[in-house]
């Protein structure tokens, strides 16, 4: 799938199917004038150890040796049901290294929801035992080629006001001295979605609930950000922003979480 910055893209959206593991992870070819160009999967919603993680995780090496993807984003819900107890859980081995070595490239992730019932530290201090993964703190930046990511901690945008507190002045500060051509941020929580959790501030068919969320999201995010990633809903979509959220949404939760 390709992304150029000029183009107005429509909505889409296809669910999760039996065999989605050849579509599931969603790789993007950001073009902005050749040959500057970067090629990354986005995973979301993945860490089972179910038939349908692996079946996707083979996907993402066949994917790759054939398109030299640079690196994959993980979108959250990164292990579960509950998360990991540690640095040295076998969940590492089992959900992470013996699935994913093969692709031999970095994986930039943030925390989901499912990671949250677990140790979420653990999850930044395994970056620094495992080089392939990539977790420096709970949120962050990086930048990659002609883009700059904003990795965000969605969780607990959602559910604290002290850690709205907390994240905002990263934000506030981070986003104004950005040169990039382009601006994409990652978020476990989708701000606009077709599946089953749907909209922020009407997530899950209650209006209000993620009000707080969205707000954040409007006050920070919408018209600086090109490109949103997203997990939650175990599906895949891609999506026109609204008018007052200009952008392209991304939703791709589809890693093998069922």
């Amino acid at each position: 799938m390709k992304y150029n910055k000029n183009i107005n893209n429509t909505a889409k959206w296809a669910p999760i199917a039996v065999f989605a593991a050849l579509i599931v992870t969603l790789i993007i070819n950001i073009i902005v004038a050749k040959p500057s160009e970067i090629r990354f999967l986005v995973l979301g919603d993945w860490g089972s150890g179910s038939k349908s993680q692996k079946a996707v995780a083979r996907a993402m090496i066949k994917k790759c040796q054939a398109e030299d993807c640079e690196f994959v984003v993980s979108v959250g819900d990164n292990f579960y049901p509950i998360g990991i107890k540690n640095t040295k859980d076998p969940q590492w081995t089992k959900k992470f290294t013996d699935l994913y070595t093969g692709l031999a490239v970095p994986f930039y992730a943030i925390l989901g929801t499912h990671d949250y019932a677990g140790n979420t530290r653990a999850q930044v201090v395994y970056s620094q035992k495992n080089s392939q993964w990539k977790m420096p703190a709970k949120f962050y930046n990086f930048e990659k080629g002609p883009a700059n990511f904003i990795a965000t901690d969605s969780h607990q945008l959602f559910r604290n006001a002290n850690y709205r507190k907390k994240q905002a002045p990263f934000y506030k500060n981070l986003l104004p001295r950005l040169n990039s051509t382009w601006t994409i941020l990652l978020s476990k929580h989708a701000y606009i979605s077709a599946g089953r959790h749907g909209n922020m501030g009407n997530y899950d068919g209650r209006s209000g609930y993620g009000i707080q969320i969205k707000r954040f999201f409007e006050r920070h995010f919408c018209g600086e950000v090109d490109l949103f990633l997203h997990g939650h809903d175990h599906s895949l979509q891609v999506l026109k922003g609204p008018r007052n959220c200009p952008g392209t949404f991304v939703v791709s939760g589809a890693g093998g979480a069922g």
